[in-house]
């Protein structure tokens, strides 16, 4: 059976190889994963001896948290193998969870644990672009509800009130709302010019 076998799956020595290659890869990101955990425990026992405000327990609280992001990401990357492991049994491992063609060899053989084809990725980076990143409505609503509660804050120290809010309509609830979805150009307030943080 080849790879362009129109029963869309690798064969059973194809799938014995891939199974070799991610029990390898398995057995050394576990003793990775092991390590990383036994590093991270050696600095939160260490942490206790160091006092406050040391340059030392910056230094370890930095590392602790590179640590911890390692740990993760190891721990991520076992789970999509054992996944892999278990599509390998199914006879399902290789194919393409968006075209639902085989995903290249060699691609495999890098990423063992992928579930797209480099077309399959492509296609779902196009589909998630052409998307909104909210529902319009819904995030209009909460952005006219913060102009309101805005304005209704800036009336009230304009008023000069002693810094005494006025109250709210109950017909005009604040509700609970995000302002990581609120877009600032949106709300007509003052900026100091500063870009913000990039992550």
């Amino acid at each position: 059976m080849s790879q362009n076998d129109p029963k869309k799956r690798y064969n059973d020595a194809d799938l014995q190889e891939f199974k070799e290659l991610i029990d390898k890869k398995l057995e050394i990101s576990r003793q990775e994963l092991t390590y990383l955990q036994e590093q991270l425990l050696e600095i939160n026992e260490e942490a206790d001896a160091i006092k406050a405000g040391n340059f030392d327990e910056g230094s370890q609280n930095y590392e602790r948290e590179h640590l911890a992001k390692m740990i993760q990401r190891t721990q991520d990357f076992i789970r999509n193998l054992e996944f892999a492991l278990v599509r390998i049994q199914n006879k399902t491992y290789g194919v393409c969870t968006v075209t639902g063609e085989l995903i290249d060899k060699k691609r495999l053989m890098l990423v063992p644990h992928t579930t797209k084809s480099i077309e399959g990725k492509t296609i779902e980076q196009k589909q998630a672009q052409a998307q909104p990143k909210f529902e319009k409505g819904h995030t209009l609503a909460r952005v006219d509800t913060t102009k309101k509660a805005l304005s209704k804050t800036a009336a009230a120290v304009k008023k000069g009130d002693g810094g005494k809010m006025e109250e709210w309509d109950e017909e005009e609830p604040l509700g609970d709302f995000d302002m990581d979805e609120v877009a600032i150009d949106d709300l007509d307030l003052p900026t100091d010019n500063t870009e913000p943080e990039q992550e």
